[in-house]
């Protein structure tokens, strides 16, 4: 189906290779044998004389931190028919306690780390991370691998919650969706050898529980054969080999070790070469598609030699061709695909699945939707050129030529070492056998697994999901034929439209030859504060970002309180939504998808302009070095919106579907948007009805109202950037952006929590389980002790709800929070889902752990610590600068208060000047039931969902 161009050969590309290849073969004393790939020498590699194996690597990126992982080659491969779900279920025990380490968690916070675990079909990979300079605090890492592998801990008592917990994973508040993952995915491993076991199997066996079942498949796979430890960071080699030496020396093996090989083996995937086509009733869904869904072996999963590399590399090579050219078949309101999975990878299986919206009571609504989507991806093998391949050769190339990998990225080659043989030879290796893999493959190489993997003539599974089960869908002899014309047409390539390379001479912002700065200051915490004769405010806190994807990145959040009343009900929903109708639009005489490939070449994004009841906000983040870019999209935006028909009418198809609660969205988001507005009754709530009455004219007339101009706006900028320069880009546009358009109007004042019992059920769709929030409203001092002591409150509330209701529920919750740190009007929430019947029992026990923390308090070890907690959580807030600050500096400014004073006070009051009985004083002065307010979200309905 799929040729590819050839044009002329790009010399610099191949140059470019060559140099790493002499440059590699320079730095060699020994010439590598490319078919022969050793384990990485840098690797302390060995095993017990039990079969127990170990991989221990010093590694420094990043810095003083250690990962301690323990993999166990067995999983849900390896449960007999009495055993379903309990590879899971003692993942769980595992994760949650072992001999030495009753509460692992604690451990690791307490420790400044944190630990997993997941299970898998064939493997169980358990996982820890600790900050390396403590001996003492290796060797007990250490021992947590050790009980990972033969002393996890199995009272009774505690794996009866973690089979309610197992219960709890397995519902969704989103079945809809969570319906076809589970029927994509059943297909697949059944096309390919393996059938798994249903929900209702799973959840039976989990029920009725058998623990000399339970305990039979600790005995037979928790072996130490089937076992690796796996230790890189910052690790002194000698004595973790001593250590593990020590530990893992008497592990036991089973009198009949049972062959695990065979399983696994048992399982390996079959691919037959036929296509297979599956009718699927789905009512719950509310729309009609076709899911497409190719097969293929995942080489990269058992890298071995060098073909298998030469497979990894053309998978590599189709994400740098083909991604690119997929996202932006997207940016059109009628997009041939509803989604695309381009290689997704499970064990030795590797996926492609595409997704289109079809409607099969129009038969040519079917054929058209198939060839549109056919003949895209077509046209997208087309049109790859010779260039394109060497550049992305050079990419690939440049992500396998990097220096030092980091020590996550290092465990996992080692364990695909223990788990298959796969290689994991050291770098200088693995770079000389990429490059000369990536010089040999060709054009004709990657067209002819293109069409390996996108011909849907073989391994191919054609899945409908029909909302009536007398839809009639084509069969296999129609698809067939559509696919052999589609591959005998002629597809016209497209012409790619010129991309924006600037705005400036479009958006013609009418700067001042200079700018007036109002007054400037700079306060301890490196602050500085901005006020421009505009009256725009801005507020600077550069700072090095804790995650590396905001290195050199500017964060832009600008709030005005919002002016319109919410009594004034449809000039206020219209005001909601006017910003992401224009974000749908585009700007000028730009649409969004010209718009979006900009933001896409400058580093732009998240660009959003959003009104609420409290406020209108700006929020935008670009690369430091792109800043005008960013606001010159800014003032295009809202000097010259624009208004396109059929982006307003596409924008209420897609707004439709969500607030019916139907289709993909999970039922949760609508009940936390239902308890908000039964909390806030006054506030006006956009729903179905008053969507179809909205008209393009009404809605641009009042975002030309409201969002015209930068009165009143206050601008704090945080990230990573050199301030001098920031402050001169942002001082210069700001001060000639728009002002005195709005209606000079007062503003409307906020919407408050009313103090009052509440107690409401809410009926969602596409729901099957209970939700339910629990409101503690209290008024409450504001000064800085009273909140730290709130936080250590909340923390030991935390910790309560997590340990009792894990026992009905996957992740239960409980938080404090101020509501309005102004009038000191603050709430304790409890959250957790419920299977359906049960919510009220896990009520009660919610409240029962809410009244002893309020009577009883907390002892001195909970006090101590909550405190280390606290201060560590402390630290890594400080830290977040894109959140952190925002909130911080806005709340500061809205109450008047000097954003100095908490944070200076701050921890010197949590280490010196909080006592356990000022904590437990407050929580009996302030855990109040007295205007609890309860929200239960259940079902509408259930529907039953069939595979034919």
């Amino acid at each position: 189906m799929f040729y590819i161009t050839n044009n002329r050969s790009y010399l610099f590309a191949l140059f470019f290779i060559v140099e790493i290849l002499s440059v590699i073969g320079q730095n060699n004393t020994k010439t590598l044998e490319i078919d022969k790939i050793p384990l990485d020498p840098a690797v302390r590699y060995g095993q017990l004389d039990n079969g127990f194996t170990y991989y221990i690597r010093r590694n420094q990126v990043p810095q003083k931190e250690i990962h301690f992982h323990m993999f166990v080659k067995a999983g849900t491969f390896h449960e007999d028919e009495d055993q379903v779900e309990y590879a899971h279920l003692l993942e769980h025990m595992g994760a949650k306690g072992t001999k030495h380490f009753p509460r692992l968690r604690d451990f690791f916070k307490s420790s400044g780390g944190y630990n997993h675990a997941q299970t898998n079909y064939d493997q169980t990979p358990y996982y820890g991370w600790l900050p390396s300079g403590d001996s003492v605090l290796v060797k007990e890492g250490l021992q947590v691998v050790r009980d990972w592998a033969q002393g996890i801990g199995m009272e009774q008592e505690s794996i009866d919650v973690e089979r309610e917990a197992v219960l709890a994973e397995m519902r969704t508040n989103n079945p809809a969706s969570d319906f076809l993952h589970y029927t994509t995915r059943h297909i697949i491993l059944s096309s390919t050898g393996y059938t798994p076991r249903d929900r209702e199997k799973r959840e039976a066996s989990i029920k009725n529980f058998d623990r000399e079942s339970f305990l039979r498949f600790y005995k037979d796979w928790y072996r130490p054969d089937l076992q690796a430890a796996i230790i890189v960071g910052d690790v002194d080699v000698d004595s973790v080999e001593f250590e593990i030496k020590r530990l893992f020396s008497d592990l036991e093996m089973p009198d009949e070790p049972r062959d695990a090989k065979a399983i696994t083996a048992k399982n390996a995937m079959q691919l037959s070469g036929e296509n297979k086509y599956f009718k699927v009733l789905d009512s719950m869904w509310g729309n009609s598609h076709l899911r497409v869904v190719s097969i293929r072996p995942n080489r990269g999963w058992k890298l071995k030699n060098a073909e298998d590399y030469k497979f990894m590399l053309l998978e590599g090579l189709l994400t740098e061709l083909l991604q690119p050219k997929i996202n932006a078949s997207y940016r059109q309101y009628s997009a041939p695909f509803e989604l695309f999975s381009l290689n997704y990878e499970s064990m030795d299986r590797m996926t492609t699945t595409m997704g289109i919206d079809v409607d099969y009571n129009n038969p040519n609504d079917i054929k058209e939707k198939f060839f549109k989507a056919l003949t895209t991806l077509k046209r997208i093998g087309n049109e790859i050129t010779k260039k394109e391949l060497n550049e992305a050769k050079i990419n690939l190339l440049n992500k396998h030529t990097k220096g030092t990998l980091e020590s996550s990225t290092l465990a996992r080659r080692y364990w695909a070492h223990f788990k298959t043989g796969a290689a994991a030879p050291d770098l200088e290796h693995e770079q000389k056998l990429v490059a000369t893999t990536l010089d040999e493959i060709t054009l004709e190489d990657v067209s002819k697994y293109i069409q390996e993997c996108f011909g849907l003539e073989r391994n191919t599974n054609f899945i409908f999901f029909t909302p009536e089960e007398n839809v009639e869908i084509p069969d296999s002899s129609t698809i067939n034929s559509w696919i052999a014309q589609v591959k005998a047409m002629d597809v016209v390539s497209t012409t790619k439209p010129k991309p924006i390379t600037s705005l400036k001479e479009t958006v013609q912002i009418p700067f001042q030859e200079s700018a007036d700065i109002e007054r400037s200051s700079k306060n301890l915490l490196g602050i500085t504060t901005i006020e421009l004769s505009n009256g725009i405010k801005l507020l600077l806190k550069p700072d090095k970002p804790n995650k590396k994807d905001g290195l050199g990145r500017v964060a832009l959040r600008a709030y005005r309180p919002n002016g319109i009343p919410v009594g004034n009900r449809e000039e206020y929903l219209m005001a909601t939504v006017a910003g992401e109708v224009v974000e749908h639009a585009g700007a000028g005489s730009y649409n969004k998808f010209f718009l979006k490939n900009y933001m896409d070449n400058y580093g732009i994004r998240e660009l959003k302009m959003s009104f609420n009841h409290s406020d209108q906000t700006i929020y935008g983040n670009c690369k430091a070095g792109n800043l005008e870019e960013m606001l010159e999209l800014i003032y295009l935006y809202t000097d010259n919106p624009r208004k396109d028909p059929e982006a307003f009418q596409d924008w209420k198809k897609i707004k439709r579907k969500q607030l019916s609660g139907k289709g993909r969205n999970g039922s949760e988001k609508f009940f936390i948007e239902a308890v908000i507005a039964a909390r806030s009754p006054k506030v006006p709530v956009m729903d179905v009805p008053t969507l179809d009455q909205l008209t393009i004219d009404k809605l641009y007339t009042v975002y030309d109202k409201w969002f015209s101009d930068f009165s009143g706006y206050t601008f704090v900028i945080t990230g990573d950037y050199d301030k001098d320069h920031v402050v001169s880009v942002l001082v210069k546009y700001l001060s000639a952006f728009p002002e005195g358009r709005s209606p000079k109007e007062k503003v409307a004042k906020k919407p408050s929590i009313p103090l009052k019992k509440m107690d409401s059920t809410i009926y969602l769709n596409n729901l099957d389980q209970a939700l339910v929030r629990l409101h503690f409203p209290v008024l409450v001092p504001t000064d800085v002790k009273t909140k730290a002591i709130f936080s250590l409150i909340s923390k030991a509330l935390r910790e309560r709800i997590w340990d009792r209701l894990r026992e009905g529920c996957y992740s239960p919750s409980a938080y404090g929070r101020y509501i309005d740190n102004k009038d000191g009007l603050y709430e304790f929430v409890i959250n957790y889902d419920s299977e359906l019947n049960n919510q009220e029992k896990m009520f009660q026990n919610a409240m029962e752990e809410f009244r002893l923390l309020r009577d009883e308090g907390i002892n001195k070890r909970e006090f101590e610590k909550y405190l280390d907690w606290e201060k560590a959580d402390y630290n890594k807030r400080i830290n977040e600068y894109q959140s952190f600050w925002y909130e911080y500096l806005k709340e500061k400014l809205e109450n008047g208060e000097d954003p100095e004073t908490e944070l200076l006070q701050y921890r010197a009051i949590l280490e010196n000047f909080i006592t356990i009985e000022d904590v437990n004083a407050a929580a009996k002065d302030y855990l109040k039931e007295e205007y609890l307010q309860q929200f239960i979200g259940l079902p509408k309905k259930r529907s039953k969902n069939r595979l034919e």
